[in-house]
C-alpha cells in the first residue's frame, strides 16, 4: 500500500465513521455533551503534542480552523477526533494518529511530505537512515518518551521510501518504526514517525499503544453514561436554535461551547445521596435475578458508579465485574446486562456452554423475574406482539455472512409496528445453561412500575 492510499485509508476510517456518528440511528449518535467533550479533549491534546513537537502550523486556535470532527458512541474502538486544513488528529482507546495533510489538485487530501523530489529527488549523500532515525528520536524525546525503555521493548528500524528518480538521486522520505509493522495499517506496534529528512518536516505520528509512550489516552470519564445524556439542557444553555447543528454552533460561539460543561457539575451531598440509592437498587436487582456478584452488600463489589448530573435528571449507571445496570432520567430501570457466573468473555461462553432449559422454560423464567422487578409483563403482552426464540450468533472472528449457530441463550422481545416499521419496546435474554436472566432492555420505561432511583421519592 503506497503512502497516498494509506493516508486515504486513515482519513476514510476517521471521517467516514463520523458520518455514521451523526446519522439518525441513535445507536451511533452519542449525546451532544459527549461530542463537545471529545472535541475539546482532542483539540487540547493535539495542541499539546504540536507545541512539544514545535509544529506551530498544526496548532488549533479557533473553531473556524476545524473542518470536520466526530465521535463514535463508546465503547467503539474506532477513531474520534477532528481535521483542519492541514492536520488530521484522531484518537481511540489506546491509539493516537497525527497526520499533516495538504490538498493536491490530482489526489485530493494526502499526507504532506513537503517535498518536490517526486521528479528530481535529492543527492544520495545528503540523506541517510541514521540521520532520519536521529531526527525521529528527537521528536519522541520532546514528547517525554523514555527512548531506552521503548527500544528495549520495541527495536527500531528505518524504511527509506523509494521513488522513480533520476540516476544518483533519491527520495528524502523516511519512516522510522519501533517494533513490528501491522500488514494492514502499515503502522508499527511501538510507534512510527514519517518524515522528510531534507526539510526536517514531520509528516505523521502514529501510536497504536499510547502506554508505550508513557502518556495518558485522551479520555472522557464515564464516557458510556455521558454519551447517552439528553441534548435539551445543552441546547438550552448554548441558546441553540431548533435544528441548529454543531457546525453552526462552532461558527457562532467558538470555544465558548465549553460553558456547557458546567451542566456536568454535581454537588457532593447530592452525589453521595443518589449514589447510595443507586447501589441499594442495584443490589436489589441482582438479588432478584440471583446474580449478586459477591453475595454481600459491599460497595467494593462494583467497579464504577455514575450519578447523573441534576441538570439532566436523576438516575445513573452502575458497572460491576461482569455487567452493568442503567437508570433513566427519572430513575427507572432502563438496561441490565450480565455475563454468566464464572465467565468474563461472551464468545468463550457461547462456544462452550450448553443449554439445559427449553424455550418455554426460558420464557417462564424471564416473565417471572421481570414481573418481580416491577416490569408490567401483562401490559406488554396486551399492547405489543411477543416473540420468543433462541439466539443465533456467528463464530468469533468470522464474517457476518458465515453460517450462524444456535447459542445457549433465549430472547424474549415485545415489538410494536408503526409506520411500516417494527420497533422493540422491551426485551430480555436468558442464559440457557444456568437459567438466569442475562439482559433486560426497556426502550419504553413507562412499563416499569418498580422502585425509582431519585431524591424525590
Amino acid at each position: 500500500m503506497n503512502n497516498k492510499n494509506r493516508a486515504s485509508m486513515t482519513l476514510f476510517v476517521l471521517f467516514v465513521s463520523f458520518s455514521v456518528a451523526y446519522g439518525k440511528n441513535p445507536v451511533y449518535h452519542p449525546a451532544l455533551i459527549y461530542r463537545l467533550l471529545v472535541l475539546h479533549l482532542a483539540v487540547d491534546d493535539a495542541n499539546t503534542i504540536s507545541e512539544r513537537l514545535r509544529l506551530p502550523d498544526a496548532k488549533v486556535e479557533t473553531c473556524a480552523q476545524i473542518r470536520e470532527w466526530g465521535a463514535l458512541a463508546p465503547p467503539s474502538p474506532s477513531f474520534s477526533g477532528f481535521r483542519t486544513t492541514n492536520l488530521a488528529f484522531a484518537f481511540g482507546p489506546r491509539h493516537i494518529n497525527l497526520t499533516r495533510i495538504c490538498r493536491s489538485p490530482l489526489d485530493g487530501e494526502v499526507e504532506d511530505w513537503r517535498d518536490q523530489d517526486g521528479q528530481t529527488g535529492v543527492p544520495r549523500a545528503s540523506v541517510t537512515k541514521h540521520s532520519a532515525y536521529l531526527m525521529a528520536r528527537g521528536w519522541l524525546e520532546r514528547l517525554g518518551v523514555d527512548i531506552a525503555a521503548l527500544e528495549w521493548r520495541e527495536p527500531p528500524s528505518v524504511f527509506h521510501h523509494e521513488l522513480p528518480l533520476p540516476h544518483r538521486m533519491v527520495s528524502s522520505r523516511f519512516s522510522v518504526r519501533w517494533g513490528p509493522v501491522d500488514r494492514i495499517t502499515l503502522q508499527a506496534r511501538g510507534g512510527q514517525i514519517d518524515l522528510n529528512v531534507t526539510r526536517k518536516w514531520l509528516v505523521g505520528l502514529y501510536v497504536r499503544d499510547v502506554s508505550e509512550f508513557g502518556r495518558y489516552v485522551p479520555h472522557v470519564a464515564h464516557e458510556v453514561a455521558l454519551s447517552e445524556l439528553e441534548d435539551e439542557p445543552v441546547r438550552a444553555i448554548l441558546h441553540m436554535r431548533p435544528g441548529e447543528d454543531m457546525r453552526s454552533l462552532l461558527d457562532r460561539t467558538g470555544f465558548v461551547f465549553t460553558n456547557a460543561f458546567k451542566l456536568l457539575e454535581v454537588p457532593s451531598s447530592y452525589e453521595s445521596a443518589l449514589r447510595a440509592k443507586l447501589l441499594t437498587e442495584t443490589r436489589r436487582i441482582l438479588g432478584v435475578l440471583e446474580l449478586d456478584p459477591a453475595n454481600q452488600p459491599c460497595e467494593v463489589t462494583f467497579t464504577d458508579v455514575f450519578v447523573t448530573p441534576p441538570a439532566f435528571g436523576a438516575g445513573g449507571r452502575v458497572t460491576f465485574e461482569r455487567g452493568e445496570i442503567q437508570f433513566d432520567r427519572v430513575g427507572k430501570l432502563r438496561y441490565f446486562s450480565c455475563l454468566p457466573p464464572g465467565h468474563s468473555n461472551y464468545w468463550e461462553w457461547a462456544e462452550s456452554a450448553k443449554s439445559n432449559i427449553s424455550r418455554q422454560d426460558a420464557f417462564r423464567v424471564a416473565a417471572q423475574k421481570l414481573s418481580t422487578l416491577g416490569i408490567n409483563v401483562p401490559r406488554l403482552d396486551r399492547e405489543h406482539r411477543r416473540i420468543v426464540g433462541q439466539l443465533r450468533v456467528h463464530r468469533r472472528g468470522t464474517l457476518a455472512t458465515s453460517r450462524a449457530y444456535e447459542a445457549p441463550a433465549y430472547y424474549l422481545t415485545w415489538v410494536e409496528k408503526a409506520g411500516g416499521q417494527s420497533n422493540i419496546v422491551a426485551s430480555a435474554y436468558v442464559w440457557g445453561d444456568v437459567g438466569k436472566v442475562a439482559e433486560i432492555k426497556l426502550n419504553e420505561t413507562s412499563y416499569y412500575d418498580g422502585a425509582t432511583v431519585s431524591l424525590t421519592n
